[in-house]
């Protein structure tokens, strides 16, 4: 295996991880009852998940432009390169407001995963 198709199989099997997070996060979202505190931890990591991903993603998509040679190819990387980005920067977004919006309704799960950090900047 080319150094071209390693980095293209390490860069696929990322993404396939990062469409289950994605859908993960979906489903989270969509679901009609207010999320427990497991489903508001998994979002929060999810988020931070989602940060790694991308830094990942934009180190192979680097090393894959410098082994590419085919302009063709280059463009059409670039895009998906691109795609890939806007999606996890939309996620991160959406999670980050869901997390406010469950927030600022006072849910009671939300106020008990958010406790310990509320306690710890009050006595510091």
């Amino acid at each position: 295996m080319d150094e071209n198709q390693r980095i293209q199989c390490s860069r696929k099997r990322h993404r396939a991880h990062l469409t289950k997070v994605l859908n993960k996060a979906t489903t989270i979202m969509e679901n009609d009852e207010a999320p427990n505190a497991m489903q508001i931890a998994s979002l929060t990591a999810t988020i931070e998940q989602l940060a790694r991903k991308r830094t990942v993603l934009n180190e192979l998509n680097e090393k894959l432009l410098t082994v590419l040679k085919d302009p063709d190819e280059l463009k059409q990387e670039i895009m998906e390169a691109e795609i890939i980005e806007c999606e996890i920067n939309e996620k991160s977004a959406q999670i980050s407001a869901f997390l406010l919006s469950c927030n600022t309704v006072k849910n009671p799960v939300i106020s008990q995963v958010n406790a310990p950090k509320l306690l710890l900047s009050t006595t510091s």
